[in-house]
């Protein structure tokens, strides 16, 4: 009797493994249709308006200790996978992906190249130069999107004080809602 429940109980497992597996790869297929997706909206974007996409430069991101949890998450993050995809999708359409390094660029303001600090909220930063206060996280885009400019040949700064594009905000919040994986623009 004891062989014959060992014999079930090792049957189970392995189609328990089986099952595991196929609901993996399951997985897998919609992450790569979803990035797959959101990369197709941001090429249309850039296409649509003749722009270049610049972007962290993630590599050597994983090689960070930050605990056992963390490094968990960030092992699961499809972030290559984003890029690599972005970065095909606008070289098929002549259009240059720039890689750029994120160092620092949460704490510069975007608007005059001062430095930035984070009063009570991590989440607000606050211009020391020019007293202007944002959203960090948008602002740390348009730092990478001057950044982008520069190495382009455009400017870094304005020389009036405020980023060289009119209306900076509008393209942050639409690359932010598809980095949350919401496909409207």
């Amino acid at each position: 009797m004891a062989k014959l429940t060992d014999l079930l109980l090792a049957k189970c497992c392995i189609l328990l493994k089986k099952v595991w597996a196929q609901r993996q790869e399951r997985e897998k297929r919609r992450i790569r249709d979803r990035v797959h997706k959101a990369s197709k909206v941001v090429a249309e974007f850039c296409v649509e308006h003749n722009a270049a996409l610049a972007m962290e430069d993630l590599s050597g991101i994983r090689d960070q200790d930050k605990g056992k949890r963390f490094n968990r998450k960030l092992n699961n993050w499809n972030f290559f996978m984003a890029q690599g995809f972005s970065a095909y999708k606008l070289t098929g359409h002549g259009l240059p992906s720039i890689k750029i390094d994120p160092h620092k660029t949460s704490s510069l303001c975007p608007f005059c190249g001062g430095q930035v600090i984070h009063p009570g909220n991590w989440h607000v930063s606050q211009c020391q130069n020019c007293g202007r206060q944002g959203d960090r996280d948008e602002w740390a885009s348009l730092v990478i999107r001057q950044r982008g400019l520069s190495r382009l040949g455009g400017r870094l700064f304005a020389s009036n004080g405020v980023g060289s594009l009119p209306d900076d905000t509008h393209r942050v919040r639409h690359t932010r809602t598809i980095s949350r994986g919401q496909m409207s623009t």
